[in-house]
């Protein structure tokens, strides 16, 4: 548009250097806010700034890394809490989730399988009728037979054990779990050879609790003798032996005898209350256990070591609400739902997330914080495989030059496996202005 339109009286050639131009070479002219003449501004640019540089940095080491989200992870509510209550397992190399809600009501019926050899998620049948929503307590799984058995606590007086056939990808729910008076709170359940075993316990604990087993081809339960102390939500298979943990006093580990239904204390005490993580391990050779509230202290059980120490989580979040061990891993998938979310932490994990132990250390190379509209360079000259992910989400993994326009005002984590080095890798933050 000609300027004379906007009034201006008269136009200077680019040949022209009166006084007013004085001081602002290399600036760019533009029209002010009133319109009524030329200014001289400086180019807005960005401003880039080196983060990291692998070649002088000492990071410090954290246990575990983000690997994948549980596909329908965003029910659309908060930053942190997205889903909680799921149902979980591992078999086979696959990792099963299914069902969950938001905190605030939004609930879902959706199934998936994760493939662990191709990391692709699969869409499954989804769950059947109301069982969407497992807020009452930490759902536990276990398997036989080609089909997996969840105790999935719906609500104060409904307590079911769905069972899912892998290869016809079809629920059932095989009736009520023995009643236990009051809220349903902690429960462990062990899909041994011989029939399904199932402990459950109320809000007041000791007061109200049972064990029972469930026939698996009938699906009649049959009481059995509870333990003789109170236990915890921690306990599994170990070569087919049912094991729990007391829950207070000496946290003797205790075993059960299937043949003379009866308990037997056994000498290696749980050195801390392991309060939270729904647990399956599929080789059942050993018990793994975190502590709760956070930084979890994670610990693992064989009947000739005892417990013993794993690692303390370094980041400042709440512990996981799944430990899966899928056969022949050395460390574990961590879950995380509701736990991982809960307030008084600077570094929450959001719900559905998926994080790894390794058995190994992880370096934490950066956690550095993004605006909108920031760019994040990053400039991986060895190739090693660096995550990148925002409140526990995996966002992408960075092996050359990627230059990322961020649209999420977030704290960024960057984390490289033990396995490589870092003195190949740099990160910058570039700022707009």
């Amino acid at each position: 548009m000609s300027l004379l339109v906007k009034g201006a009286n008269s136009f200077l050639a680019l040949t022209d250097t009166p006084n007013d131009y004085s001081g602002t070479a290399q600036r760019q002219a533009r029209v002010n806010l009133a319109e009524n003449a030329l200014e001289f501004v400086v180019g807005s640019k960005f401003t880039t700034t080196k983060v990291f540089d692998g070649e002088t940095a000492s990071p410090p080491t954290i246990w575990l890394s983000p690997f994948t989200m549980i596909p329908y992870y965003d029910l659309g509510y908060g930053q942190y809490t997205r889903l909680y209550g799921y149902l979980s397992i591992v078999h086979d190399g696959y990792i099963y989730v299914a069902g969950g809600y938001d905190g605030i009501g939004t609930t879902t019926d959706l199934h998936f399988r994760f493939n662990l050899a191709t990391e692709k998620w699969e869409r499954l049948a989804n769950l059947p009728g109301h069982y969407r929503n497992f807020s009452t307590a930490f759902p536990v799984s276990g398997y036989h037979a080609g089909k997996i058995y969840y105790y999935a606590p719906y609500g104060p007086t409904d307590w079911r054990v769905l069972e899912y056939d892998i290869a016809s990808d079809a629920w059932t729910w095989v009736g009520d779990a023995p009643n236990c008076p009051g809220n349903a709170d902690e429960a462990v359940l062990y899909g041994a050879s011989d029939a399904l075993y199932l402990y459950q316990t109320d809000r007041t604990e000791q007061a109200f609790s049972r064990f029972d087993k469930m026939d698996y081809a009938t699906h009649i339960w049959t009481s059995l003798t509870k333990p003789p102390v109170n236990p915890c939500h921690t306990g599994g298979l170990i070569g087919d032996e049912v094991y729990i943990v007391e829950r207070t006093g000496n946290r003797r580990t205790m075993a059960y005898n299937k043949v003379s239904d009866s308990w037997l204390y056994t000498i290696h005490n749980c050195p801390t209350f392991l309060g939270a993580p729904g647990f399956y391990n599929e080789d059942q050779d050993a018990i793994w256990g975190a502590t709760y509230p956070g930084p979890p202290a994670v610990y693992r059980f064989t009947p000739t070591g005892g417990w013993v120490h794993q690692f303390t989580a370094a980041r400042d979040s709440g512990v996981w609400d799944w430990i899966l061990r899928p056969a022949g891993k050395q460390g574990f998938f961590a879950l995380y739902g509701v736990c991982g979310g809960m307030g008084g932490y600077t570094e929450n994990v959001g719900g559905g997330a998926i994080h790894e132990y390794t058995g190994t250390g992880i370096w934490e190379l950066l956690t550095q914080h993004f605006d909108e509209g920031d760019l994040m360079i990053i400039n991986v000259n060895s190739g090693v495989p660096v995550n990148v992910e925002a409140n526990g989400a995996l966002r992408f993994i960075s092996t050359g030059m990627d230059t990322v326009y961020v649209i999420d005002t977030a704290d960024y984590y960057f984390t490289l496996s033990k396995d490589y080095r870092f003195d190949g890798v740099e990160i910058y933050r570039s700022v707009w202005g």
